[in-house]
């Protein structure tokens, strides 16, 4: 009996040290809380950066923290406002009355994150909409059961689909699949035709192909090269013939292992100039269209190499030393020359 009592106490030592512990560090966790919340809008902004003030609201907003967003409008002085607003060019007429001003911009930032979610989903609503003209119903149905009604609400609205607020899943589904049979390009007979046989290992050494070329984008030059150092000579020449690389036929492994390293980094060169040249049309359209809170985002976005690589590309003559700053001056003001606006 003694033993027992023993040990029934031991294990309440063990219990009543354990309930200590934690209660510690509970206590540690509760007084170190609020020093990590994340920081207020005020640290997070240079003084006198209007247009960085202007980029960490629309941040916020699009986040969702909309009250967070107009409490800070109000807070500002009309003065502030103003400057914020020709900072980040945004179209507002109110000047005097500090009231209608924060009414014009949230107006603005609601206009200006409909155009964000319809970016967003653009390139999903063109292959849904590819699939359904091509009568490929289920796949479409499948991907928009995946969405959530918020995200389905932001398809629709990225499309121009107009949908009352109490619409529900269904028939905002029912909306969105309307407006891709309206809008269905026809199918070519060529394209409708039934796919011809090919060998398994003929797709098989193409889907290669694009995954090699894509971490050879990525960098992963020693991967591509470990990759192809398992193909034997044969596969090697079916690999290129199968892809219709412009390499020379040959007897020697190791030099075709080298010529396709030199030419899928030819190839990546060629993928980036194409990259950028389609970078430049959209930001040229949109800064025809005067939405240069867009241009400006996209900019910075960017790292300086990038910028250098990019100005180099639309012809923008910029020193060797030129900052990141420089190169999104000089790249703004090509825009303004050649765009228009």
């Amino acid at each position: 009996m003694p033993d027992r009592v023993a040990r029934l106490e031991e294990k309440v030592d063990q219990l009543t040290a354990l309930v200590t512990q934690l209660a510690g560090e509970l206590k540690h966790f509760r007084e170190k809380a609020p020093e990590a919340e994340e920081p207020g809008l005020e640290p997070r902004v240079e003084p006198g950066n209007y247009y960085g003030l202007y980029a960490v609201l629309f941040d916020d907003w699009l986040r969702g923290n909309r009250r967070g967003v107009i409490k800070k409008f109000r807070s500002l002085g009309l003065e502030d406002l103003l400057k914020m607003a020709e900072a980040a060019a945004l179209p507002v007429a109110e000047k005097s009355d500090k009231e209608a001003l924060v009414k014009e911009l949230r107006e603005v930032f609601a206009a200006q994150e409909t155009k964000v979610k319809a970016q967003q989903y653009a390139g999903l609503s063109c292959l849904l909409q590819t699939e359904w003209g091509y009568g490929n119903r289920s796949f479409v149905e499948g991907r928009l059961a995946e969405l959530s009604v918020r995200q389905l609400r932001d398809l629709a609205a990225g499309n121009g689909i107009e949908v009352g607020k109490s619409v529900r899943r269904p028939g905002l589904i029912r909306a969105i699949e309307k407006y891709y049979e309206e809008h269905k390009t026809p199918v070519t007979e060529e394209a409708a035709a039934p796919r011809k046989y090919r060998e398994p290992g003929d797709e098989a050494l193409e889907y290669t192909h694009r995954v090699l070329f894509n971490e050879w984008n990525l960098g992963n030059c020693s991967y591509v090269y470990s990759q192809l150092e398992n193909f034997d000579l044969n596969r090697l020449k079916r690999f290129i013939a199968v892809n219709k690389l412009p390499i020379e036929e040959s007897g020697d492994r190791g030099r075709i292992i080298e010529e396709l390293g030199k030419l899928y980094d030819k190839l990546k060169g060629e993928a980036k100039v194409d990259q950028y040249h389609g970078l430049h049309l959209l930001l040229a359209t949109e800064w025809r269209n005067n939405n240069r809170p867009f241009v400006n985002r996209r900019l910075q976005e960017m790292d300086q190499t990038g910028l250098a690589e990019f100005a180099a590309v639309m012809g923008v003559a910029v020193g060797k030393r030129v900052g990141k700053e420089g190169l999104i001056k000089a790249i703004k003001s090509h825009l303004q020359t050649h765009a228009g606006g």
